[in-house]
């Protein structure tokens, strides 16, 4: 069995784990939201698996390499989890952040923030103005 690759499954869990527990934080309710914990269980399921081809409780044809494809399967569960929970996670906080922002302008938001205008002007390519209406003005 490969223990880098198993190694790796398994902190990809724990950081996923951690990753939906404060996704789950962040929605309003504590509302779940259930594909991560699909992909979850599916990590698991292959977990388990290589379990018991270690313990002798499944005995496949050729145990490494169905040790080592299940191990990467999990991971690719573990992965798609992950990406679900960040864009969960962004969804929830790009609401939050707007929220807390609600009724500022651009020109308040900025004057009390210097370093966060510095940083959007010189990114390459940014726009002028971050107004809806594209008003022109220097707002940013």
């Amino acid at each position: 069995m490969n223990k880098e690759l198993q190694r790796k499954a398994v902190e990809l869990y724990i950081r996923v784990k951690g990753m939906y527990i404060l996704a789950e934080e962040t929605t309003p309710g504590f509302m779940d939201f259930l594909q991560p914990v699909f992909e979850i269980n599916r990590g698991f399921d292959h977990m388990s698996r290589v379990i018991a081809a270690e313990t002798g409780l499944t005995v496949p044809d050729d145990p490494e390499t169905y040790i080592n494809e299940n191990l990467k399967k999990a991971t690719g569960h573990f992965y798609r989890a992950y990406f679900d929970i960040t864009d969960w996670l962004s969804m929830n906080l790009r609401e939050s952040v707007t929220e807390e922002f609600n009724g500022f302008s651009h020109t308040c938001i900025a004057e009390v923030a210097p370093e966060a205008r510095k940083q959007f002007k010189s990114e390459e390519g940014a726009p002028d103005c971050y107004c809806s209406s594209s008003c022109g003005s220097t707002c940013w």
